[in-house]
């Protein structure tokens, strides 16, 4: 199975593009068509159970939510998912019956809807509105757990991260993860990544967060289980400054059971660390591999093929160029020399996923 990739570049008004790896070969990239996208809105990409991939992305015009399929070795064009004018959308995650995804919609009083993708079908379902009272300017995350339940969180400048648990139209509370304050407006935008641990009923959460001062920022975690959060622990305070909304770190799943995560520093290296179930190895910085602090600037996933555990891309600080590297040697954190994807254009975000 492929790994599949979807990225956006600085010009709002091109389309997003796809591509796929496979067999140490990337696929020439092809123009996602039927709308426009906005990058600093959110996205992402998911390979669904039954080996088809999903993206999804913001238009720019309109601002409405958009998806394309990955299907026997090529890309389709761009959808509407019937949703309304969203301000943010979360990368897509697999579910037992196709995808899901969260839009937020509106800042001040604003709403957040869980759609799903049916892979029967292939079609959407529209989940129902849970309104928000605050002032949402974060891309919000979706991890589903092992039963099969959907966890959903977002951030709010003035209520901090809030987070529900459910699926289809029957929702828990809206909560707040206590111990998560949002960043200052002005040091960072609210980020969020979740994931689900592979053959365990827990998720694994980071958050971008207050700092000391206030005017920094950090990144802290949780993890989520037995329908509550243990105490959020700081994880790093060298997180990069962002500019407008961005999501400077990606979470992914290991085939082992553990988790990656990956982050933007303030000398804007990727620096990755992995987590266990019991604690993090020290993270460590991606050598020659540097990036910019905007929207979603470099992808992270586990491993295609057996060379390799992780599998990182990511928008080239000094040239806006798409690069590629591959940690193939964890004991050394040895990664492959970076290969150029694409030179031809000036990028902004990426998103990859690859089969479990």
């Amino acid at each position: 199975m492929p790994m599949l990739l979807v990225g956006a570049t600085v010009n709002s008004a091109m389309p997003a593009f796809g591509s796929s790896f496979d067999r140490g070969t990337w696929a020439a990239l092809v123009a996602l068509t039927g709308s426009d996208c906005y990058s600093p809105g959110g996205g992402g990409v998911t390979v669904m159970n039954d080996g088809r991939g999903l993206a999804i992305v913001r238009g720019n015009g309109g601002a409405l939510p958009y998806s394309a399929v990955w299907s026997a070795g090529r890309w389709g064009a761009m959808t509407a998912t019937g949703g309304t004018v969203s301000s943010f959308v979360s990368v897509p995650q697999a579910t037992a019956s196709g995808a899901a995804y969260v839009r937020q919609s509106g800042m001040g009083t604003s709403n957040l809807r869980v759609d799903s993708f049916s892979s029967a079908r292939s079609a959407w379902e529209l989940g129902s509105a849970r309104e928000l009272l605050g002032d949402n300017r974060g891309i919000p995350a979706l991890a589903v757990t092992s039963s099969g339940r959907q966890l959903v969180i977002d951030g709010d400048l003035r209520g901090g991260y809030r987070w529900m648990l459910g699926a289809g139209d029957a929702w828990s509370a809206l909560a707040t993860v206590s111990g998560a304050t949002v960043p200052a407006v002005d040091s960072a935008s609210p980020a969020v990544v979740a994931t689900q641990r592979v053959g365990v009923d827990e998720v694994v959460a980071a958050f971008v967060v207050a700092g000391e001062p206030r005017s920094t920022a950090r990144i802290a975690w949780s993890t989520f289980r037995a329908g509550a959060w243990t105490t959020v622990n700081t994880l790093a305070n060298d997180v990069v400054q962002t500019t407008g909304v961005s999501s400077p770190m990606v979470l992914t799943a290991l085939r082992d059971g553990r988790v990656a995560l990956g982050y933007l520093t303030s000398t804007r290296a990727v620096s990755v660390g992995f987590y266990d179930g019991a604690s993090w190895s020290p993270f460590r910085a991606v050598s020659g591999v540097s990036s910019i602090p905007q929207a979603s600037p470099f992808a992270l996933t586990r491993g295609a093929n057996a060379s390799a555990l992780l599998e990182l891309v990511y928008v080239d600080g000094a040239t806006r160029h798409l690069r590629h590297t591959r940690l193939t040697d964890e004991a050394a954190f040895r990664w492959s020399t970076p290969a150029t994807i694409d030179s031809t254009r000036q990028w902004m975000s990426v998103w990859i996923a690859s089969r479990l």
